[in-house]
């Protein structure tokens, strides 16, 4: 019987590992430069605090199960309902704002597909306590310099606002009830196409008239300025639509204060498929990538209040791990910096003694911080270099009796395609 990771999981071995590892570490030390600090969440949550507000799509995909006692649990499906469930028994003792990274895997059942698994590795930065735009410029400020600390200045943040969505689709003449299937169905748009969203639009109760409105504002996008001023020429006079359309103006303001504008653009066709958001919403794409969305977020401020917490704003942003490094594959960015290499690589002949030489100056080594490989196979020479070759070390040492004396070895670097005779007995100072 041949054993496979599950479906929609795989295992992540040596480089594709310390690739992953690389990103991780990149994007938490911009969190870290901004403020945030690391937080790690149970694997499970009873299954109310995932499901709150997720969406009905989302609390499908939710792995549950019951424990021993019959409590109903989910394994983690999303960072963010658990970090609102700490800040709710946490917030009061901890200074405004709280800023909160967590770097971790989730778990959806949901059809695998490229660079989308049904395990995920993320990493979540929230910001919770201040409702404003500057905070909001901040955070995605944040969000942009993780990508370019990554080498992925091309990024494209697309920015919508769900307040102005949600109205606008209730004043296009839409029921209450059909607010949330319609924001659903804009947020597949782009999947569907626009022949099955017309189609699933008019299912909902839409007439020509509230589907030519839709289609209307799902086309509104571009630089930030003159989108803006679209979007207020679209708000008319709905005093509703105006003042989120000046919030919006607002943000577009920040963002330049932090030079950052240029690589934001207004799309308010932009849904995202959680149901608690209430303010700006965002997501990270790569122009002419296959990959999609890297990574988005926005504002949620009555998450904290449905946890049965105080009133606490908040905003936050997540980034797939998993798709950052299949666009940097297809970019073919390198992410290999920190990869492991062997620094010595000792070789040596069978006898007790010259073996007992090898391994005592491999700890030597060691002690100093370096990476080393040693024989430990007794195969030949021949083959113990060809192996060292292989593993791209950068120096060999071969032990064996020099001048008939068993603590001398030949160093060889092969860098610098040089050798040397050294004394085993001596401390390395290379």
């Amino acid at each position: 019987m041949k054993y496979l990771p599950p479906k929609g999981t795989q295992d992540i071995w040596d480089k594709k590992f310390y690739s992953y590892d690389n990103i991780a570490k990149t994007i938490t030390k911009v969190t870290e430069q901004y403020g945030f600090r690391q937080i790690r969440t149970p694997g499970f949550e009873p299954i109310e605090i995932l499901a709150k507000n997720a969406g009905a799509e989302v609390t499908s995909q939710i792995y549950t199960f019951e424990d021993k006692g019959g409590r109903p649990f989910g394994i983690k499906s999303d960072i963010t309902p658990a970090v609102a469930r700490f800040i709710v028994g946490n917030g009061k003792s901890i200074p405004k704002p709280i800023k909160i990274s967590c770097y971790d895997r989730v778990y959806r059942y949901e059809r695998p597909q490229s660079g989308r698994n049904r395990e995920i590795t993320q990493i979540n930065a929230e910001l919770f306590g201040i409702k404003s735009g500057l905070v909001d410029a901040e955070l995605l400020a944040c969000f942009l310099q993780c990508y370019t600390n990554l080498g992925l200045s091309s990024v494209n943040i697309e920015i919508g606002y769900r307040p102005f969505l949600e109205e606008y689709i209730r004043i296009a003449g839409f029921k209450e009830d059909q607010i949330l299937p319609v924001i659903r169905l804009i947020d597949k748009k782009e999947k569907i196409g626009d022949e099955c969203f017309v189609e699933e639009i008019v299912a909902c109760g839409a007439n020509q008239t509230m589907v030519e409105n839709i289609k209307q504002l799902t086309n509104i996008r571009g630089n930030l300025k003159p989108t803006v001023n679209k979007m207020k020429i679209l708000a008319g006079n709905n005093a509703k639509l105006q003042y989120y359309a000046n919030q919006l103006e607002e943000l577009t303001k920040n963002l330049k204060l932090y030079s950052v504008d240029k690589n934001f653009r207004i799309n308010l066709g932009l849904a995202r498929g959680s149901d608690y958001y209430t303010g700006i919403i965002f997501e990270a794409k790569i122009p002419n990538s296959s990959y999609g969305s890297i990574g988005g977020g926005g504002r949620y401020d009555n998450l904290v209040t449905e946890y049965g917490g105080n009133n606490t704003p908040a905003v936050g942003f997540s980034i797939g791990v998993d798709r950052i490094y299949l666009v940097l594959e297809e970019l073919k960015i390198d992410n290999t910096q920190n990869y492991p290499t062997v620094d010595y690589y000792l070789v040596s002949e069978s006898d007790s003694a010259t073996m007992s030489n090898m391994i005592s100056y491999a700890q030597k080594l060691r002690a100093k911080g370096k990476n080393v490989e040693i024989n430990l196979l007794g195969v030949n020479l021949s083959e113990q270099l060809q192996t060292a070759k292989l593993m791209n070390s950068r120096k060999v040492a071969i032990f064996k009796k020099v001048n008939n004396k068993e603590n001398k070895a030949i160093l060889i670097n092969l860098n610098e395609n040089s050798e040397q005779i050294i004394d085993t007995t001596v401390e390395p100072t290379q």
